[in-house]
């Protein structure tokens, strides 16, 4: 529900907020997170489900390994909504994180049951 500028709507803040807060709508910032893609997301559900059923011994030997851009001073202003707490985690209630200029660090990890590399 959106109520703008240029509705004729008018109504006292305090009054907005009690009727939000009688149904548990509170004021959250949205969650940063990658833009994951559709595709991306079907392809990641597709690898747990391979790889659900099996024990931490099939996984003796195997190093996961990740990368991770650190940006200082990106977006510094977070992006506030209104929702339920059931709510505050949907896909449109989240704040895409780009890529873009600044300040950056590559970090580079990988890791395994008795070996860890940085």
């Amino acid at each position: 529900m959106c109520v703008n500028a240029k509705s004729s709507f008018f109504a006292d803040v305090a009054t907005v907020k009690r009727a939000l807060a009688s149904v548990d709508i509170k004021k959250w910032r949205a969650r940063k997170r990658v833009l994951l893609r559709d595709e991306h997301a079907v392809k990641r559900l597709a690898w747990v489900m391979e790889y659900k059923d099996l024990t931490k011994e099939d996984f003796e030997g195997v190093i996961f390994s990740d990368e991770c851009m650190v940006e200082k001073f990106k977006e510094p202003k977070g992006t506030w909504g209104f929702r339920t707490r059931e709510e505050k985690l949907h896909k449109d209630c989240l704040h895409g994180v780009t890529k873009g200029p600044g300040i950056k660090l590559m970090v580079w990890v990988a890791f395994g049951e008795e070996t860890r590399v940085l």
